[in-house]
């Protein structure tokens, strides 16, 4: 074959090449614009016809609720009592709440390409709407909460994130967090390596004051993750606080309880806390009425009430029955904590061997799971204290 001929061929299988590459992305390109074609007409039509839980859930929160029937129907269990618990504690509000769906096709462009080249965060708040993974769980909920309520503080009290740098940088002696460049590189695939290591050591960013590596990725993220753990995790404060004091992770704390990003009462909380897992029960006892008397209707109530009553339990039967109606009672009524006080009622009835009040307890028990399946928006709040004052129960 003459050299002009091989060359010709060449530049066939180069026009063949680059049409092949030009079909595909536009075969690419129209896929994604049907994709959010489909993604915006189902959130309009979902606006327009918004089905009884939508309806209960703007009517009860005061925003929108965004994703697939299937995915709130499914996951919606745990946002009524985050939503209530956070509202409790610092009255905010929301554009709107996303549950983002795990089908590619079902997602808005942004989210498409972050789960494409990031690391797939599991939720993130971005002006005024808060977006979470439809397997997310309450702790991914109160981390972008936590970051809505920190951009309202903020702007009402423009030195609070100057005294959280303050409390995180020893002063400004210190440089704790990711450089612009560091946090680029944490976020997507394939550059994490370029993060110095010793910033993603867990044991030495806590002896910095993070109580999770991802806290040092920027201020923002330190406020959200220290907050998102005293929900979630605080038994983990025992020993930040008080058994291995660390100073930086109390500033923030004292910060966070100061500005309403945590309840005033929290530190104090813990140390009952502290006390009831070393099983000091007259001191626990005498410092919660202390406590009470402090903090009226505090939205530890029901924890703390379930917690004596566990400790009278073997001492007087009585007393525990009656501290455990009083935390039943409590304006918050954290879910788990509720329905472990209806079950330790009726334990307490069957050692007495009251059957009419096993039987309204067994009732109770059932009518509160039966509401969760329903997705009843004020169950945090209501329980099923109905059912129990019209028994004459509390």
């Amino acid at each position: 074959m003459l050299f002009s001929e091989k060359l010709c061929a060449m530049t066939d299988c180069e026009r063949a090449g680059k049409s092949s590459a030009l079909l595909l992305c536009q075969g690419i390109f129209l896929f994604h614009v049907g994709t959010q074609v489909y993604y915006t007409s189902t959130n309009i039509s979902h606006n327009l016809f918004p089905s009884k839980t939508r309806s209960s859930f703007t009517q009860e929160f005061g925003f929108p609720i965004r994703g697939t029937d299937e995915d709130i129907k499914k996951h919606v269990g745990y946002i009524p009592s985050v939503l209530h618990k956070e509202n409790e504690e610092y009255q905010f509000t929301l554009q709107m709440l996303e549950v983002r769906s795990d089908k590619y096709v079902l997602q808005s462009i942004d989210q498409q390409i972050d789960s494409i080249i990031g690391f797939g965060n599991i939720g993130y708040y971005w002006h005024g709407t808060v977006v979470v993974d439809v397997d997310a769980t309450s702790s991914t909920l109160h981390h972008e909460i936590k970051h809505a309520k920190a951009e309202e503080i903020n702007r009402i009290h423009p030195e609070f994130k100057a005294r959280w740098m303050e409390c995180a940088t020893n002063g400004g002696k210190e440089k704790v967090y990711l450089t612009s460049l560091e946090e680029f590189c944490s976020r997507y695939r394939g550059l994490q390596s370029y993060v110095p290591k010793e910033k993603q050591n867990h044991i030495h960013n806590e002896t910095l004051g993070f109580v999770r590596t991802y806290g040092r990725t920027n201020i923002d993220e330190d406020i959200a993750t220290l907050c998102e753990y005293a929900e979630c995790r605080s038994n983990m404060f025992i020993r930040w606080l008080y058994d291995k004091p660390n100073q930086k992770i109390i500033s923030k704390v004292q910060l966070a309880e100061k500005y309403g990003l945590l309840p005033t009462e929290f530190s104090e909380y813990i140390w009952l806390e502290k006390l009831y897992y070393e099983g000091k029960w007259e001191l626990y006892r005498e410092l919660s009425d202390y406590f009470f008397g402090k903090h009226h209707h505090s939205i530890y109530d029901i924890n703390v009430r379930r917690k004596r009553g566990l400790f009278l339990e073997d001492h007087s039967p009585e007393l525990a029955i009656e501290e455990y109606k009083k935390g039943l009672a409590a304006r918050y009524k954290e879910p788990t904590e509720y329905q472990m006080i209806l079950t330790s009622l009726r334990e307490l009835y069957e050692r007495e061997h009251n059957k009419e009040k096993v039987t309204l307890y067994n009732k109770a028990n059932q009518l509160y799971s039966k509401r969760q399946l329903a997705n009843d928006m004020q169950l945090p709040l209501q329980g099923v204290n109905g059912y129990l004052i019209t028994n004459g129960e509390i």
